[in-house]
């Protein structure tokens, strides 16, 4: 992967892990709102607060 593309990937993921950490502090936030809010794709952030691992992870 181009080193490029490897740092917005590192950066997207750093925004998912922020959003993660706020709905954990306050569960009452809608995950689409805090999407929104970082920048991410709502059905990653949903699969991600269910558990399921990235691709990138596997």
């Amino acid at each position: 992967m181009p080193s490029q593309q490897r740092a917005q990937q590192l950066s997207k993921e750093g925004r998912i892990g922020l959003a993660i950490a706020s709905f954990q502090l306050n569960p009452s936030l809608s995950i689409r709102k805090l999407a929104k809010a970082y920048n991410v794709p709502r059905t990653t952030l949903q699969e991600r607060l269910q558990g399921i691992q990235s691709k990138h992870e596997m």
